[in-house]
């Protein structure tokens, strides 16, 4: 029996009989090669899609392990991990399949990191987007209120304290995560809109990491422009407690300027790059960078550059120098969203309970103090 064999041009690497891996599109003579192979083994376990393989190459070996009486499809994992253009994406997700859960697929790429889960739960979460799109397309509605529908959506989702690395299509049909997943959900549904944004991280005083989403905001009918803070995860409320449309009410995480969020009484601070870019002085912060000795934030910074089209001066120009998204705003945003759907005190409860949290949330930032100051006189 072979247990090793390779093409001269490394097409196919297979070891122990058990492995297949495919790394770009196959020719007929290739394909014809194969077939002699697959149609003779009896222990195959996996067969690995990366790197440039395309669609064609896909259908055909899926179509001749199905042909094959001498391996069980059933017993093989098929991965793909492959780039695919989103329409060839689609329509292999929504293929038939004889066995469906034996297929996992990279539903999302970022650079040499994917995201990969079963073919099954992949169709359920694609569907469970492509609603969201529909709906807020339908709706009309301006960058910013696009981003706070989206926000109540994610609120939405339960809680569960744990430190699982929760797969998105696993959040969106159990409908719980943790604070990470909650972010990463968000920043997805953005991405899927159109709509820039990057995931940095936040250490509480418990040592834990989560993330957090900054986001690329320019909308000029509420006169917003620059890059904002969203953490739906700290706006949720669990649903054994609350109705949907309370669990809605808390939008305190909803677009904060970096140095605010750094005036939290949780002791949360931003890590790497936002960390950096948090510092109100841009000398400062440019030098803190020049000392910083972690590759991991120059690492942070080309990719944050690269997804805002930024430059250090650019980044730190429209997080600082910016209009704050304050109540006002975010009243006006659920009015223009909502109307009288979910009550008409609705907006009143909002401002409200705004107010209340952002006391026990934030210490007063040393400008507001001055300005309330300045009022009474």
């Amino acid at each position: 029996m072979l247990d090793n064999l390779e093409y001269e041009n490394d097409v196919i690497e297979f070891f122990d009989i058990q492995n297949l891996y495919f790394d770009h599109p196959l020719s007929n003579e290739e394909l014809e090669e194969l077939k002699t192979v697959v149609l003779g083994l009896n222990n195959l376990t996996q067969i690995y899609f990366k790197d440039n393989v395309d669609l064609i190459t896909i259908e055909k070996v899926k179509n001749l392990l199905l042909m094959s009486s001498s391996v069980k499809d059933s017993k093989i994992e098929k991965v793909v991990t492959c780039n695919l253009k989103d329409d060839e994406l689609n329509y292999l997700v929504n293929s038939s399949f004889e066995n469906p859960d034996t297929w996992s697929i990279a539903y999302f790429h970022d650079g040499n990191n994917f995201l990969v889960d079963t073919i099954p739960r992949v169709r359920e979460f694609f569907t469970y987007i492509e609603k969201i799109k529909n709906v807020i397309r339908k709706e009309r509605l301006s960058q910013l209120e696009k981003i706070l529908r989206v926000y109540d959506i994610v609120k939405l989702i339960d809680y569960e304290e744990s430190n699982k690395n929760y797969s998105l299509p696993e959040i969106v049909i159990n409908n719980k995560s943790n604070s990470s997943g909650y972010n990463k959900l968000f920043s997805y549904i953005l991405h899927s809109l159109s709509i820039n944004n990057y995931l940095g991280y936040i250490k509480g005083i418990d040592n834990k990491k989560s993330f957090i989403t900054i986001v690329a905001v320019s909308d000029s009918k509420y006169k917003i422009d620059g890059y904002y803070l969203f953490d739906p995860s700290m706006d949720s409320l669990p649903k054994e407690t609350y109705k949907d449309n309370v669990r809605m009410i808390n939008y305190n995480y909803f677009g904060l300027k970096l140095e605010d969020f750094m005036m939290n009484n949780y002791g949360d601070y931003l890590l790497g790059i936002l960390g950096i870019l948090a510092i109100n002085d841009y000398d400062y912060a440019k030098e803190k960078l020049s000392v910083e000795k972690d590759i991991k934030v120059r690492r942070e910074l080309n990719k944050i550059s690269t997804t805002f089209r930024s430059d250090l001066e650019t980044l730190h120009t429209l997080i600082h120098n910016i209009n704050k998204i304050d109540i006002k705003i975010i009243c006006s945003l659920v009015s223009n969203i909502y109307g009288d759907t979910l009550g008409k005190d609705f907006i009143k409860v909002v401002k409200t309970n705004y107010n209340d949290r952002k006391k026990e949330l934030f210490k007063e930032n040393i400008h507001e103090r001055f300005k309330k100051m300045l009022d009474k006189e």
